[in-house]
């Protein structure tokens, strides 16, 4: 992907692979990382502030990768 001033970028995105029936809002779990990697990466303000308005599906269950990565992330940032 190349930016609007043309520097090259890799870039991740999120691509629902099964639609349909169902709940394809993402979990707070997941939602979480991508801000956290929104703000790391000093993207702008007003897509972060998007990004909290994501609705998310409400999940509560434990994540065990989700405590994973936290883990790695709070290291890293201490």
């Amino acid at each position: 992907m190349n930016s609007a001033d043309g520097i090259q970028m890799k870039c991740r995105t999120y691509v629902l692979v099964k639609t349909g029936i169902g709940d394809h809002r993402p979990s707070p779990h997941y939602l979480d990382i991508i801000i956290k990697g929104a703000e790391e990466h000093k993207l702008p303000e007003h897509y972060i502030e998007k990004l909290h308005k994501v609705e998310h599906n409400g999940y509560t269950g434990s994540l065990p990768l989700y405590d994973v990565i936290m883990m790695r992330h709070n290291e890293h940032w201490k």
